[in-house]
């Protein structure tokens, strides 16, 4: 879809619901099942670690609209988003849907929600920011240089709860198609 159409089905809806989160909910009621095979080597993975490492991986072949990286740092790591759309007005809506879908995965993978992960955000921070809690326990920053995601050193090694080697492998493997 073009940025225009997109920024008039996305006003359409707000406006239609009264839910300037619209975003948060759409991508977080959406079953992890709709990620396809990216989803599935994530929710197989044996860890956090690797899951967050499949999604950035992959995850440009889910939806272009932004570029991942998973960068290691002594207290943990951070997955960071390069945004390549610029979605005007409907920005926020876009990157409220991304980031929920990726918490919706994450926990899908964990089968709870995990401590310690910080959520940044490049946009001034809304006047229905509790939203964001009610999705996902994490904390949240807003007016940020960008969109990542810091986990705890300890967080990245939590087990996946659908771990298993051989299904991860063949859904890494058919992630790259």
């Amino acid at each position: 879809l073009e940025p225009g159409t997109v920024v008039c089905l996305v006003q359409s809806a707000v406006a239609a619901t009264g839910k300037p989160w619209l975003g948060l909910d759409l991508g977080w009621q959406a079953p992890v099942s709709a990620h396809g095979d990216l989803a599935y080597a994530a929710v197989t993975a044996p860890d956090l670690g690797t899951a967050l490492a499949v999604l950035a991986r992959y995850g440009v072949l889910r939806d272009d609209t932004f570029a991942w990286t998973l960068h290691g740092h002594p207290k943990g790591a951070s997955l960071v988003a390069q945004q390549h759309t610029d979605w005007g007005a409907a920005n926020t809506f876009v990157m409220d849907t991304v980031v929920a879908a990726f918490l919706r995965v994450i926990e899908a993978s964990l089968g709870q929600w995990p401590e310690g992960v910080q959520l940044d955000l490049p946009i001034p921070q809304p006047p229905w920011a509790s939203q964001y809690a009610r999705v996902s326990p994490l904390a949240v920053r807003f007016g940020q240089p960008g969109l990542s995601f810091t986990f705890a050193r300890t967080t990245l090694a939590l087990p996946c709860i659908g771990s298993d080697a051989q299904a991860h492998a063949n859904a890494d493997r058919k992630s790259v198609v």
